[in-house]
Protein backbone atom coordinates (compact mmCIF):
# COMPACT_ATOMS: atom_id res chain seq x y z
CA UNK A 1 0.00 0.00 0.00
CA UNK A 2 1.11 3.54 -0.64
CA UNK A 3 1.42 5.90 2.33
CA UNK A 4 -1.70 7.69 1.12
CA UNK A 5 -3.66 4.41 1.07
CA UNK A 6 -2.46 3.51 4.57
CA UNK A 7 -3.36 6.93 5.96
CA UNK A 8 -6.79 6.83 4.25
CA UNK A 9 -7.48 3.42 5.81
CA UNK A 10 -6.32 4.78 9.16
CA UNK A 11 -8.63 7.78 8.85
CA UNK A 12 -11.51 5.46 7.97
CA UNK A 13 -10.66 3.17 10.92
CA UNK A 14 -10.56 6.05 13.41
CA UNK A 15 -13.39 8.11 11.90
CA UNK A 16 -15.84 6.67 14.43
CA UNK A 17 -14.75 8.14 17.77
CA UNK A 18 -15.62 4.87 19.52
CA UNK A 19 -12.78 3.24 17.55
CA UNK A 20 -10.17 5.74 18.83
CA UNK A 21 -8.37 5.61 22.18
CA UNK A 22 -5.75 7.35 24.28
CA UNK A 23 -3.04 6.08 26.60
CA UNK A 24 -2.35 2.74 24.88
CA UNK A 25 -1.92 1.43 21.34
CA UNK A 26 -5.25 -0.43 21.34
CA UNK A 27 -8.05 -1.58 23.61
CA UNK A 28 -10.45 -4.49 23.64
CA UNK A 29 -14.22 -4.11 23.82
CA UNK A 30 -14.03 -4.07 27.62
CA UNK A 31 -11.39 -1.31 27.59
CA UNK A 32 -8.36 -3.42 28.42
CA UNK A 33 -5.06 -2.66 26.61
CA UNK A 34 -4.24 -5.17 23.86
CA UNK A 35 -1.80 -5.25 20.97
CA UNK A 36 -2.89 -3.27 17.91
CA UNK A 37 -3.02 -6.40 15.75
CA UNK A 38 -4.72 -8.57 18.40
CA UNK A 39 -8.07 -10.05 17.36
CA UNK A 40 -9.72 -8.44 20.40
CA UNK A 41 -8.61 -4.89 19.46
CA UNK A 42 -11.64 -2.64 18.97
CA UNK A 43 -10.12 0.86 19.20
CA UNK A 44 -6.69 2.33 18.47
CA UNK A 45 -4.57 5.42 18.98
CA UNK A 46 -2.75 6.95 15.99
CA UNK A 47 0.32 4.72 16.40
CA UNK A 48 -1.68 1.58 17.14
CA UNK A 49 -3.89 2.31 14.15
CA UNK A 50 -0.87 2.56 11.86
CA UNK A 51 0.39 -0.78 13.17
CA UNK A 52 -3.06 -2.32 12.74
CA UNK A 53 -3.39 -1.10 9.14
CA UNK A 54 0.18 -1.92 8.06
CA UNK A 55 0.44 -5.25 9.90
CA UNK A 56 4.00 -6.52 9.54
CA UNK A 57 4.96 -3.98 6.83
CA UNK A 58 7.58 -2.10 8.87
CA UNK A 59 8.59 0.21 6.00
CA UNK A 60 5.01 1.42 5.42
CA UNK A 61 4.55 1.97 9.14
CA UNK A 62 7.72 4.06 9.41
CA UNK A 63 6.90 6.05 6.27
CA UNK A 64 3.46 6.97 7.63
CA UNK A 65 4.96 7.95 10.98
CA UNK A 66 7.43 10.21 9.15
CA UNK A 67 4.59 11.90 7.25
CA UNK A 68 2.70 12.52 10.49
CA UNK A 69 5.84 13.96 12.10
CA UNK A 70 5.96 16.68 9.41
CA UNK A 71 2.97 18.34 11.09
CA UNK A 72 3.91 21.10 13.55
CA UNK A 73 1.24 19.86 15.98
CA UNK A 74 2.93 16.46 16.06
CA UNK A 75 6.44 17.95 16.26
CA UNK A 76 5.54 19.69 19.52
CA UNK A 77 4.40 16.56 21.39
CA UNK A 78 5.29 13.52 19.30
CA UNK A 79 2.65 11.26 17.79
CA UNK A 80 1.65 9.54 21.04
CA UNK A 81 1.65 12.79 23.02
CA UNK A 82 -0.46 14.54 20.42
CA UNK A 83 -2.94 11.65 20.30
CA UNK A 84 -3.25 11.51 24.08
CA UNK A 85 -3.62 15.27 24.60
CA UNK A 86 -5.95 16.05 21.69
CA UNK A 87 -9.61 15.62 20.96
CA UNK A 88 -10.86 13.26 18.27
CA UNK A 89 -11.55 16.07 15.78
CA UNK A 90 -7.95 17.33 16.10
CA UNK A 91 -6.63 13.82 15.42
CA UNK A 92 -8.84 13.58 12.35
CA UNK A 93 -7.61 16.99 11.13
CA UNK A 94 -3.98 15.89 11.43
CA UNK A 95 -4.79 12.72 9.49
CA UNK A 96 -6.49 14.69 6.71
CA UNK A 97 -3.48 17.01 6.46
CA UNK A 98 -1.11 14.01 6.39
CA UNK A 99 -3.13 12.43 3.58
CA UNK A 100 -2.81 15.63 1.56
CA UNK A 101 1.02 15.46 1.98
CA UNK A 102 1.40 11.72 1.42
CA UNK A 103 2.83 10.26 -1.78
CA UNK A 104 0.15 8.66 -3.90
Amino acid sequence: MTPCEVLCKLRELLSDESRWTRGTLARSEDGLPVGPCHDAAQCWCLLGGIDHVTGDDFDSSMECRSILRMDARIQEKGIAGFNDESCHCEVMDVLSDAIARAPR
